[in-house]
């Protein structure tokens, strides 16, 4: 038990600062697909895609996998692309809506779902934006402080 609690402990030492950003990443991108199924299940199903559910979730659980093979940087990649195609597929499925609304409706923000919608929008847009920094910076700890905090 003592072997597996200090090889866990190892494999987080060794973790850079973004490396743990790249993970908020994942696990906001696994929340944005779970918000978008509780926020607007109550839209007309044309205006749902299940691609948009499946894309951030899958994305998320890529970049998690490939950080226990070593392959921070291929998940971040992967999760980037995969929430940029479902903001892209969100923009596409739900935009009809509040067009069809406005017809009816004066005010924006009175429109049911609205809300939500822009929430979930911003939400995607967050995780892709944050999921695309995590592509760009060092995931591994410089050779240098890896030394200084063995004590060398």
């Amino acid at each position: 038990m003592d072997k597996i609690k200090n090889l866990f402990a190892s494999y987080f030492k060794q973790r850079s600062i973004p490396f743990y950003i790249g993970v908020g990443a994942a696990l906001l991108s696994i929340i944005a697909g779970i918000v978008y199924i509780g926020v607007l299940s109550g839209l007309d199903a044309k205006f749902l895609s299940g691609t948009v559910i499946a894309l951030p979730i899958v994305g998320g659980i890529l970049y998690l996998i490939g950080s226990l093979f070593r392959q921070t940087r291929w998940g971040a990649i992967l999760m980037t692309t995969l929430d940029f195609i479902s903001l892209i597929v969100f923009a596409l499925t739900v935009y009809e809506y509040p067009l069809e609304q406005v017809m009816v409706i004066s005010n924006v923000m009175d429109i049911p779902f609205m809300k939500g919608i822009i929430f979930v929008a911003v939400l995607l847009l967050l995780t892709t934006i944050l999921s695309n920094v995590v592509c760009y910076l060092p995931l591994g700890k410089k050779k240098e402080v890896a030394a200084k905090e063995k004590g060398e």
